[in-house]
């Protein structure tokens, strides 16, 4: 009995511990970055930051009063750090645009677990790159280096493709919005922990320990993922795959041209609409460190990073929680409505918070934001064949880094244009207003019912199987066969 709950409890259990070390990576490593880029470039501009902060009580407007220079500092730097980080995004996403089609073709011949390695090995040599630029202090340009290196080895997108095509291998179709839905809540977990201990890493010792941490935990995690992880897909030895092909770039556009039952408009529909939710959502999450970090709120490290973990897990709880119970009630398309209108409600308290109570609401208000990208993944991954995943999810991640760097490009030249006329929280209410305009738009998908709802045709399904050979049943995951055998 013990084995065979260790062997059922593989099946599910192997990629979580990669998304839930790489998200800890990723978002333990832009605060690091965009503290540490701050906190230098107040120094050559001659910035007090840290001497208005001091006291861990935030810079009130007092400090700005009567000093006009003052004032235009604190302006420069937030415009210099908005533009380095605006470069960043795009030299890291710009090359991961070129590599993840051909990953995602690549990844549905010869298997999921070279997206996954070639992610985390690209994770391992930007955060090597950081160490030599923080111990040397270097010019904080070094840091788009290391996300050009990042970027050719396809980023978050194509861990993501890779993980998402996992999980199409191996569950079942009527489950994938709650297992998704799951996986994305190690990824809120993840955040939860390293946006809880980012303030702490930073405030008590410094930038170097956090990065050697992360270095060794992105070490540990390509090696667990070489040795347990189990391959989903048997490549066939006889037939040679080119990484760079003509071929994946012909299989990637079939995506969008092949007729198929749940029509290609819906699948088109889908994928934009992700991307543009990206954009509104991940898009201002670089100016919203610099609203925080701004007066009148000027959050220390530490108050920053608790709200920011505080943000991932009512995010993560929300977006498990809502699928769970608004299913009972709403369709799937609905369900994604609810997410929207939430959104709108928090990006908007969000624009015209003052205060920091009023800041630590955003996340209550837009809770059921989080359960959006997981439901509109599920429908697309039952649009599309089991052969198709590793393109269309690397379609998705190309379609979503797009979104990013545009969103960051956008809202990070908007941002210091708004700082100008006195509203910083423009930024978070033309994201809003992205967000309702979406609402509407989702009227234009129309999926058919039986591929929205799944789960009576698979009990039909397993009713007429049950009375085959044993040797004719169909298994439901790719090592079923191997745990009875061992058992």
């Amino acid at each position: 009995m013990g084995s065979l709950w260790f062997c059922r409890f593989k099946q599910f259990s192997y990629v979580e511990p990669i998304l839930f070390v790489y998200s800890h990576w990723l978002f333990l490593i832009f605060p690091l970055m965009n503290q540490y880029l701050y906190y230098r470039i107040s120094e050559e501009v001659g910035f007090p930051y840290l001497n208005l902060t001091s006291d861990g009580g935030g810079c009130s407007q007092e400090h700005f009063e009567g000093n006009s220079t003052l004032k235009e500092l604190e302006i420069e730097v937030q415009t210099r750090s908005a533009n380095l980080f605006t470069y960043y995004i795009l030299f890291c996403t710009l090359p991961c645009i070129i590599v993840s089609p051909f990953m995602g073709s690549y990844s549905d011949k010869k298997g999921r677990k070279v997206a996954m390695i070639a992610s985390l090995t690209g994770a391992f040599l930007e955060t090597t790159l950081l160490l030599v630029l923080i111990h040397m202090k270097l010019n904080v340009y070094v840091t788009i280096a290391g996300g050009i290196i990042n970027g050719f080895s396809g980023y978050f997108a194509t861990l993501w493709l890779g993980l998402m095509s996992y999980l199409g291998d191996t569950v079942e179709k009527d489950k994938l919005s709650i297992r998704m839905a799951i996986l994305q809540f190690f990824l809120f977990i993840a955040g939860t922990v390293s946006q809880l201990t980012s303030g702490l890493w930073i405030e008590y010792l410094g930038f170097k320990p956090p990065m050697w941490f992360l270095w060794g935990s992105l070490l540990l995690i390509i090696l667990y993922t070489i040795v347990f992880v189990k391959e989903t897909i048997q490549p066939k030895k006889d037939v040679k795959v080119a990484f760079f092909s003509m071929e994946s770039l012909r299989r990637t556009c079939s995506v969008f041209t092949k007729r198929r039952p749940g029509g290609r408009k819906n699948v088109i529909l889908l994928i934009v609409f992700i991307a543009i939710n990206i954009l509104a959502t991940v898009g201002t999450s670089a100016v919203q460190l610099l609203y925080l970090l701004r007066s009148p709120l000027c959050w220390i490290p530490s108050i920053l990073g608790y709200f920011l973990a505080y943000r991932f897990l009512t995010l993560g709880l929300g977006s498990i929680a809502g699928i769970v119970i608004l299913k009972k009630c709403f369709s799937e398309m609905n369900i994604t409505r609810v997410g929207f209108v939430t959104q709108i409600a928090g990006l908007l308290l969000l624009a015209f918070s003052d205060k920091t109570w009023m800041v630590f609401l955003v996340p209550v208000v837009g809770i059921l934001g989080s359960v959006i990208e997981p439901v509109f993944s599920s429908i697309l991954s039952r649009l599309v064949t089991s052969e198709e995943q590793g393109v269309m999810f690397a379609i998705v991640g190309i379609i979503s880094a797009i979104g990013e760097v545009v969103g960051t490009a956008a809202f990070n030249s908007i941002y210091p244009l708004s700082l100008r006329f006195n509203f910083p929280g423009f930024v978070f209410v033309f994201a809003a207003g992205i967000s309702f305009c979406q609402i509407f738009a989702t009227r234009c998908v129309d999926v058919p019912p039986e591929i929205l709802n799944l789960e009576e045709e698979i009990i039909e399904e397993n009713s007429l199987t049950e009375n085959k050979p044993a040797s004719e049943k169909p298994t439901k995951y790719p090592y079923e066969k191997d745990c009875t055998t061992t058992l």
